[in-house]
Parts: structure tokens; sequence; C-alpha cells
């Protein structure tokens, strides 16, 4: 990256991004993606945010490992997700720059919508788990995102969170599942030599924001209203999201 101020904005992103997962457990990839895309073109982007996303992850997981609801992630949302994520590799390698961009900018606009209009009704995030077929659609069509775009918490978050209502375990469950799932996109972006000398001089600019995500991400989520935080970050991924679209088509 050429422009020290891209990268300190880059970097202000990749802050506030990692504080949101370190706090509910999901939402580092899709805010850095949504919004960092103004500044980080696609393929340096994720490649030198996902090491970073898995450091937090190990972070997290290292004081919180105990709430991992371990039958859930091993015997339904892994199982799940595994087809989806290898569909979403190849879909990723065969796509241009720019089509993955408007695409992704369409995924984020739709999925915050439903947020936002979920919220507004006054749904909370856990009320019944759905039935089997449709929460494993969910999250296969979920590890189609994530291998895409390194990212498909939305999805998961309404497919296995309501199977999730105690706080602690949707926030450690969903963290263990970014840490297995970051390894797999670790080694595919070092296969398609993605990792180098240019997307790790953006990760260690990044670990600063690490530090911040780590020990601020704690106390936001024991301290802040959580609905009231959920909506605000979708509203900010909406605009950004709209905006991404009307700059890239």
């Amino acid at each position: 990256m050429d422009n020290p101020l891209h990268l300190l904005a880059f970097a202000a992103i990749v802050a506030f991004a990692m504080v949101t997962e370190a706090a509910l457990g999901f939402g580092a990839t899709v805010i850095a993606v949504t919004l960092g895309a103004h500044f980080v073109a696609l393929d340096v982007l994720l490649p030198a945010l996902v090491p970073v996303n898995f450091l937090l992850s190990c972070g997290v997981l290292l004081r919180h490992r105990a709430h991992v609801d371990r039958a859930l992630l091993l015997r339904r949302v892994l199982p799940a997700m595994a087809p989806g994520v290898a569909v979403g590799l190849v879909l990723w390698r065969l796509g241009t720059g720019k089509s993955l961009l408007v695409a992704f900018a369409v995924f984020v606009v739709g999925l915050a919508a439903v947020e936002l209009t979920r919220e507004a009704r006054g749904h909370a995030r856990a009320v019944r788990p759905l039935p089997r077929p449709i929460e494993a659609l969910l999250l296969a069509c979920a590890g189609v995102a994530h291998g895409l775009y390194g990212t498909g918490g939305p999805l998961v978050v309404y497919a296995a969170g309501r199977a999730l209502p105690d706080k602690a375990g949707f926030r450690a469950t969903l963290t263990a599942l970014w840490g297995v799932l970051g390894v797999v996109l670790l080694v595919q972006y070092a296969v398609q030599g993605l990792i180098g000398v240019r997307s790790g001089q953006v990760s260690l600019a990044l670990l600063p924001a690490l530090g911040v995500g780590l020990w601020l991400g704690d106390r936001v989520h024991g301290r802040v209203d959580e609905r009231l935080f959920r909506r605000l970050v979708w509203t900010l991924l909406l605009a950004a999201a709209l905006a991404l679209l009307v700059r890239s088509v």
C-alpha cells in the first residue's frame, strides 16, 4: 500500500472491526472489507486481514474457551459450512476484483437491511432454533460467503445464533469457528501466492489495531447495550455498502 493515509484509515477501520468482533463474536471481516475496500484493493485486503483476525480469535479463545459449545460447533456448524467454503474459494479464484466487490456490496446491503428490519421489529437474536434443514442450508450459504469474502458471520449469527442463547457461549463458539475457518483461508491464500511481503507489511501495520480490539472488546462486551451496538454497526455497514456499490458500478 503506497499511500500512508490510506493505510492509517484502514488501520482505524480494522481497530473498530476488531473491537466489534471481540465484543459480539462476529463482524470484524464484514466491517473491515465493507469500509476498507474504499482504501485497499480486495486482493490485498483479505490476505492481510485474515492473519490478524486469526490472532484475534486466538486471543479471545485463550480467555473464554470454556464457553465454547463444542457439540454445536463440531456436529452442526462446521459440517454444514465446509462444502460451502470450498465452493466459495473456487468462486473467489474465478471472479474479477470489480465483480467480487459489486457482489459483496449487494450481499452486505441485503444483510444489513434484513438485520435492521429484525431489530426494528424487536426480535431478539436467539428466539427458537431453526429447523435443522433450514439451519444447514443457511450455514452452507454462510460457507460460500466465507470462502468468497472471508466472512459468513451474519448468516451464521442468524442460523446458529438461535441455538446459542447465552451471550458468552455465543461469542466464544463463533470465535472458535472463525479460528478454524481462518486456518483454511490462510492455507488457500498461501497456495495462491497472495500472502507475501506486500500483505505481510499491511498485516504488521494492523497489529496495533489487534491490540486495541483485544483490550477494548471485553469492556464493550460487558458494558455496552448489545442491541444498540448492533443497530449502529449495521447502519454503518448499510451506508458504507451503498457507497461502495455506487462507486463500483
